[in-house]
């Protein structure tokens, strides 16, 4: 009896010891994926506040453009031209397999796209001597 109590304590002990491993590798395994989940949404805003950053900047360069007539202010609009789609680029990449994150990205595109061949286009008309006319 006495070696029985013992058997069963240590097999219970046993059991209480691999449930408690199994648990400290389940909450690490986790809290991995929690990190890399986290590291990947900062990255995504990341590359949101970029693009966004590079519109604003564009749009604001064409402004100085069509009030003053100098080309100097349209450095930060070309800059965007190159900036945007390298950051959308990313953006896609980040949405790996996601339907929904694609779909947002395929929207944030057509928007940047959007707002890039408005900026375009007033700038160009401002550079034909419409000046009057982009600034409508």
């Amino acid at each position: 009896p006495a070696v029985v109590t013992y058997v069963v304590a240590l097999g219970l002990s046993l059991v209480l010891m691999l449930l408690t491993v199994g648990a400290a590798i389940w909450q690490t395994n986790r809290g991995v994926e929690l990190n890399a989940a986290v590291r990947a949404s900062l990255e995504t805003r990341s590359h949101l506040r970029l693009l966004l950053r590079a519109l604003q900047d564009a749009e604001i360069g064409q402004r100085g453009y069509l009030l003053t007539g100098d080309e100097s202010y349209l450095g930060p609009y070309f800059s965007a031209a190159e900036s945007a789609p390298r950051e959308i680029g990313a953006l896609e990449a980040a949405a790996g397999a996601s339907a929904a994150r694609q779909a947002e990205v395929i929207e944030i595109r057509e928007l940047a796209v959007r707002k890039m061949d408005e900026i375009t286009q007033t700038v160009s008309l401002a550079r034909n001597g419409r000046r009057n006319e982009a600034m409508l």
